[in-house]
């Protein structure tokens, strides 16, 4: 298949420092002269939308293409997988809808670890009795080839289950075993839990890896109102508030976001943080660790419609703004880890009129660098879009650079989907049908955060 790859050196203003011993699976793209160097990967031929989600893990990319054709069936869906070697991006494998239908955007949602990737296909249809009720596909890659090894259905029609998903891959402190467990989940926004005032209620489904290499569902987590607490099985939940909108998963903890949830004010939105409590002989079940808001909530601002989470047994939670949030200025949350839940350490914000910001958030594994996605600046020559990193310095996050394409144009929406490790930052801008991936060479992205 034909694709486009292509190199250019570009400049930022940074904070640099020194003494950092790069990952042994971190990319380095870096001109000759060590000039930090802009590698744009165009999308293939009929690859439409590409570029609107992403997810990384080590050399490997994963690119959706939600808007492309497949078998002539419009906006069925793909994703591509790149892998990073030699000095270059190169096209792995195209993945096209399994089942495609038309306008299912296969690909709405991304996540990979390793040789494991899921892709969410909200509105995928499970017999002629289920048109929507969505799906997770769980991916495995042997040498070179991606090959779709499973995938869960919602339980009903109108689940979207695969709105939103999330992998992480940890040793839990409480491990029999000491065996590093891979686990998955995936929001159902709509998913209902019967009778007339409990529609669209959500859920958030999880998956564990086990030995045999196979993936299986081991609980639902729904919230009960009149309880104010997570529950497994028979609910008895009020109208819905869609939880499973946005999920994230890092160490110890899972994240559920709902954007519609109200505490005093109108579709404020919520966080419920889950944490490992026990084991018991086939999952890892999970505590409460009661619901969170914005500080302050804002009416409609629909806070917990974009998570991001880094790994450890500490980690740092970005929240990033609804995809449908209409205020002029949006705001991004970044909380630490503590017991219980999460306690706020800063807000920011790029000014008033500047209500894209957050549109998409990404966090390092080691919690130290956030990557903040505006597709759609207020400010005028960055209007095809930008990233801005944030480096924990003393205990504060500080804008270090703010990235924008060297070729870039209104309209192209660079940030709508962002990616961060400890040594690239990778934006996608739909619009333009590309992918950037910026390097980080002679400076380095350091922190006091451990």
């Amino acid at each position: 298949m034909n694709m486009s790859v292509t190199t250019a050196a570009f400049s930022l203003v940074l904070a640099v420092t020194s003494g950092y011993a790069a990952p042994a699976a971190a990319q380095t793209l870096c001109a000759a002269d060590g000039t930090p160097v802009e590698i744009k990967i165009t999308a293939p031929p009929g690859a439409t939308g590409f570029g609107e989600k992403i997810a990384l893990s080590a050399d490997t990319l994963a690119i959706s293409a939600p808007k492309e054709s497949v078998d002539g069936i419009g906006e069925a869906g793909a994703v591509y997988v790149y892998r990073y070697a030699a000095g270059a991006w190169s096209l792995e494998q195209r993945l096209p809808a399994p089942e495609p239908r038309a306008f299912n955007k296969f690909g709405r949602a991304l996540a990979i670890e390793g040789d494991h990737l899921i892709v969410g296909d909200p509105i995928r249809a499970d017999g002629p009795t289920k048109p929507t009720a969505g799906a997770v596909h769980f991916y495995q890659r042997t040498g070179t080839v991606w090959t779709r090894t499973q995938v869960f259905a919602g339980p009903a029609d109108n689940d979207w289950l695969g709105t939103s998903v999330a992998i992480d891959v940890s040793v839990p402190k409480n491990s029999p075993s000491g065996d590093p467990l891979f686990t998955a989940v995936a929001g159902a926004p709509n998913h209902d839990f019967g009778g007339p005032n409990h529609f669209s209620f959500g859920a958030a489904f999880v998956f564990e890896l086990g030995p045999s290499g196979a993936w299986a569902p081991t609980l639902a987590l729904c919230r009960t109102p009149e309880a104010d607490d997570w529950c497994l099985a028979d609910p008895s939940p009020a109208t819905g508030e869609g939880w499973g909108q946005a999920v994230g998963l890092g160490g110890e903890f899972l994240l559920i976001g709902s954007t519609r949830f109200s505490a005093g004010v109108g579709n404020g939105g919520g966080i419920r943080p889950m944490r490992r409590a026990n084991s018991t002989g086939t999952f890892f079940a999970w505590g409460s660790d009661g619901i969170f808001t914005a500080s302050p909530p804002q009416q409609g601002e629909r806070f917990g419609g974009k998570l991001a989470v880094s790994g450890g047994r500490f980690p740092v939670l970005v929240v990033g703004r609804a995809p449908d949030w209409a205020g002029s200025t949006s705001r991004v949350h970044i909380y630490d880890a503590v017991i219980p839940g999460f306690g706020l350490r800063q807000i920011l914000d790029r000014g008033v009129g500047e209500g894209r910001f957050g549109i998409d958030v990404a966090v390092t594994d080691r919690g130290s660098l956030v990557a903040v996605g505006t597709d759609l600046p207020a400010q005028g020559t960055m209007g095809g879009g930008l990233v801005d990193l944030f480096l924990r310095s003393q205990g504060s996050w500080v804008n270090v650079a703010t990235l924008i394409a060297s070729d870039g144009f209104s309209g192209d929406w660079l940030g709508a989907g962002v990616a961060v490790s400890e040594r690239i930052v990778v934006a996608g801008a739909p619009g333009a049908g590309a992918v950037y991936v910026f390097g980080q060479c002679e400076f380095v992205f350091d922190s006091d955060f451990e």
